[in-house]
């Protein structure tokens, strides 16, 4: 769904690690028996589920717009509004959450 993307979209350097909008910074918390401690983290690393090629051409083409100008955040690791630097960041931030990268 591109409207994960949008908090991605709207990021500049001014809005450092901060998530607080959309769908994109949510939890995942579709499973209390696996997540318990406060659902799993979203890694915006691939996008799935391309079916019209012109506009996967115009997100694709966005990003790198985005990227080449300093307005896409180095690390798109979200867990409880936040962007974390790296899994291990949010390993020793959040020890006992399930599902890490």
């Amino acid at each position: 769904d591109p409207q994960e993307f949008q908090f991605l979209y709207d990021w500049t350097p001014k809005t450092g690690n901060r998530c607080s909008r959309g769908t994109g910074c949510t939890n995942i918390f579709a499973d209390k028996r696996f997540y318990k401690h406060g659902g799993a983290a979203k890694m915006f690393y691939t996008a799935h589920h391309a079916v019209a090629p012109a506009e996967t051409r115009k997100h694709v083409a966005r990003i790198q717009k985005q990227v080449q100008s300093g307005n896409w955040p180095a690390s798109t690791i979200v867990f409880d509004g936040k962007l974390w630097a790296s899994g291990a960041e949010l390993l020793h931030a959040h020890p006992k959450l399930e599902c890490l990268v």
